[in-house]
């Protein structure tokens, strides 16, 4: 056996797997990403707001920041069943 895996003895006291009716974590994700998600748009329009209105600068990390913010966003929107 490799040393990664635990030894015999330790993986039978395991419990048996539930594959009929497994605990999910599902709507703790979708709040944790609808959270998160919120408080990037909040920091990313202040930053824009910023860069936009007050300094009259905006550079290619702008443009960067923008395409990602996007992009989590709408990852998480995606994978949900």
């Amino acid at each position: 056996m490799h040393p990664a895996y635990p030894p015999g003895e330790v993986l039978a006291t395991w419990p048996q797997p539930n594959y009929i009716d497994p605990a999910t974590r599902g709507p703790g994700i979708i709040i944790t990403s609808a959270i998160l998600g919120t408080l990037t748009l909040v920091v990313v329009v202040a930053r824009m707001y910023a860069r936009f209105h007050l300094l009259k600068s905006v550079g290619v990390d702008d443009c960067l920041i923008l395409l990602a913010m996007v992009s989590t966003n709408v990852l998480p929107s995606t994978t949900h069943h």
